[in-house]
């Protein structure tokens, strides 16, 4: 028993930093989207505009913040109608329809809609806006740290550029 090999334990290492997906909540997205289209309330996108809230801080870009850009688009226009049959033709007509997944996800959208007030979507929003800053955040500090594991220069040169 005194010379029992001592057993070796592994610890599983830490998924690589490129497999970790950055901050971000497709629900929110989703139910901003689906309350926008469950209450085709101009007034309601008139207010989550008034939040700063564009096509790009949506983490589905691509899907959720091109819908975006249609209901923005149509309800810019004298009496655009923002619901589910005008912005799907909207969408089809820049060729983004199936990229963002056509009719049936912007109805599906509407299955996500929070019951919650519009002042509540509100808030909804403002933490889709946080979350992107938290990504664009992130972006940064990668990109400082890729630079310093390259020679910087004089350190307190780069210091002060950096600041």
């Amino acid at each position: 028993m005194g010379n029992a090999e001592p057993h070796l334990h592994l610890v599983p290492s830490e998924p690589a930093a490129a497999a970790r997906m950055p901050p971000h909540n497709l629900e929110l997205e989703r139910d901003i989207l689906g309350a926008v289209l469950m209450t085709e309330s101009r007034g309601l996108v008139v207010r989550l505009r008034g939040t700063g809230l564009a096509p790009q801080h949506f983490f589905d870009e691509r899907a959720h913040g091109r819908i975006w850009q249609a209901i923005c688009a149509l309800a810019d226009e004298p009496g655009g109608e923002i619901g589910l049959r005008s912005i799907s033709e909207w969408l089809r007509a820049l060729g983004w329809a199936k990229k963002v997944g056509g009719s049936p996800y912007l109805a599906e959208l509407m299955d996500f809609a929070s019951t919650a007030k519009p002042a509540a979507v509100v808030d909804l929003a403002k933490r889709v806006i946080a979350l992107w800053r938290l990504r664009q955040l992130q972006a940064t500090a990668r990109r400082i740290a890729a630079e310093i594991d390259f020679d910087v220069g004089e350190p307190e040169e780069y210091l002060r550029r950096a600041t």
